[in-house]
C-alpha cells in the first residue's frame, strides 16, 4: 500500500496573497519613489523585489513537498531534501502545537527530520482556503501520524518545549 500526502491546499491562497503584496508594493512604490534619490530608490526597489522572490520561493516551497508512505517506510520529498526511511529509523513524534485545527509535528528519523502541517491526501480534491480553518481540515494529519505510530515500532511521542500540557 502507497499513500502520498501533500500541501496542495496552498495553492489557492498563495497566489491570491501574493497579487495583493505585490500591489500593495507597488502602490507604496509609487508613492515613496516620487522625489526621491536615486539610492532611495534603489533601495525600495529590491526591498519590493526580495518580498516578491520570498512569497514565490515560499509557494514553490509548499508546492514541492510530499511525504509517501509505503509498507517499506516513509518518503520526505522537501524543497531541498529527500530521504527515505524504514519504519524502524522512525524514533520520535513531537507536538509543536497545542491546536487541533492547525496541528504541526515534527518527525525525527535516523536520516534526518521533517515537519507535517496540514496535509492532504494527494488524490483528493483541493479544498477552498477557509476550509482550512474548519475542524476537519486537520484529518488527514492526524491520520498520517496515526498510520506513521501504528507501524512504527520505537517511535515515541514527545511535545516540544513550547508546548508542555499542564
Amino acid at each position: 500500500m502507497q499513500k502520498r500526502y501533500d500541501y496542495h491546499s496552498i495553492d489557492e491562497y498563495i497566489p491570491i496573497l501574493s497579487t495583493f503584496i505585490v500591489a500593495a508594493l507597488a502602490v507604496i512604490t509609487i508613492a515613496i519613489i516620487v522625489g526621491q534619490s536615486v539610492l532611495e530608490k534603489t533601495v525600495f526597489f529590491l526591498l519590493g523585489s526580495s518580498v516578491i522572490v520570498g512569497v514565490i520561493r515560499t509557494y514553490l516551497k509548499g508546492k514541492n513537498t510530499y511525504v509517501e508512505i509505503s509498507d517499506g517506510g516513509i518518503l520526505f520529498n522537501g524543497w531541498k531534501e529527500r530521504f527515505f526511511s524504514t519504519w524502524s529509523e522512525v524514533k520520535e513524534i513531537k507536538i509543536m502545537t497545542p491546536i487541533y485545527e492547525a496541528q504541526r509535528y515534527r518527525i525525527y528519523t535516523d536520516r534526518g527530520c521533517f515537519l507535517i502541517s496540514m496535509i492532504e491526501p494527494a488524490d483528493s480534491p483541493q479544498h477552498l482556503p477557509w476550509d482550512r480553518t474548519k475542524k476537519e481540515a486537520g484529518k488527514y494529519t492526524e491520520e498520517l501520524i496515526w498510520e506513521i505510530k501504528k507501524r512504527s515500532p520505537y517511535v515515541k511521542m514527545t511535545y516540544s518545549i513550547w508546548n508542555r500540557p499542564l
